[in-house]
């Protein structure tokens, strides 16, 4: 019996590492795209003769990794609880820990970068480029 139990602590375990791992590929590709759609749109502006350095920047709000972090935490902690009430916390506690310590870990992130954020000032006016006649900026 206790090995059965064991075996279905790793699968679980397993299978939460891997759940976790699609996620954050899933979630760097969605940011990779964003990143070539604003690259793309600053050249088309560029060609234009206009130099708009904000068009290279994430138009967000900044909430993604907050809301990712209490996901991550819910996840967690309900696993955690889940184990405890099956008995089998001492075999998969790891199972429930990585997505704790992950949305832990994103909360921290988010506030580390909405402080360093608050210090960071620019005018966001765009550059005319000379030679080039001026066009409004999508």
């Amino acid at each position: 019996m206790h090995e059965s139990v064991f075996a279905f602590a790793m699968v679980q375990t397993l299978v939460s590492l891997a759940a976790t791992v699609l996620v954050v590929l899933i979630i760097a590709k969605a940011i990779e795209r964003g990143g070539q759609r604003r690259h793309e749109a600053f050249l088309k502006v560029l060609e234009a003769g206009v130099y708009d350095r904000a068009l290279l920047k994430k138009k967000t709000r900044g909430h993604a990794s907050l809301g990712w972090g209490i996901v991550f935490v819910a996840v967690g902690a309900g696993l955690f609880i889940g184990f405890a009430v099956l008995g089998i916390l001492s075999e998969a506690a790891i199972g429930a820990v990585i997505p704790l310590f992950m949305g832990i870990g994103l909360i921290v992130f988010h506030s580390v970068v909405r402080r360093a954020a608050g210090e960071e000032k620019e005018n966001g006016e765009p550059i005319r480029l000379p030679g080039k006649p001026p066009v409004a900026t999508p």
